[in-house]
C-alpha cells in the first residue's frame, strides 16, 4: 500500500490603499459620530472600499454609512463610518 503525501498552501494577503489628497483636506465635523472625519466623495468612498458607486448610494440610503450634502448639493461620505 502506497502512502499519498498531501501539501497544504497557505496564502495570506494584506492590501494597503493610500489616498494622498486626503491629507490636504482638514477633518469635517460629523453629526453622526459627534466627533471631526474626513469626508470623501462618493467616487474616492467607492475607490477605497472597491465598490461600485452605485453600492455606495445604496449604503448610504441604507443608513450604514454618514454623509452630509454640501451647498453644492454633492455628496460626501464620513470615512469613519465607511471604514467601520
Amino acid at each position: 500500500m502506497r502512502k499519498k503525501k498531501r501539501t497544504e498552501i497557505i496564502v495570506e494577503r494584506d492590501q494597503v490603499l493610500v489616498i494622498r489628497n486626503l491629507g490636504a483636506r482638514d477633518p469635517e465635523w460629523c453629526s453622526e459620530c459627534a466627533e471631526g472625519a474626513r469626508m470623501v466623495t462618493v467616487d474616492e468612498a467607492a475607490a477605497i472600499t472597491q465598490v461600485s458607486a452605485r453600492t455606495i448610494y445604496r449604503r448610504v440610503e441604507g443608513g450604514r454609512v454618514h454623509f452630509r450634502e454640501t451647498a453644492d448639493s454633492r455628496l460626501v461620505i464620513c470615512l469613519n463610518s465607511l471604514l467601520n
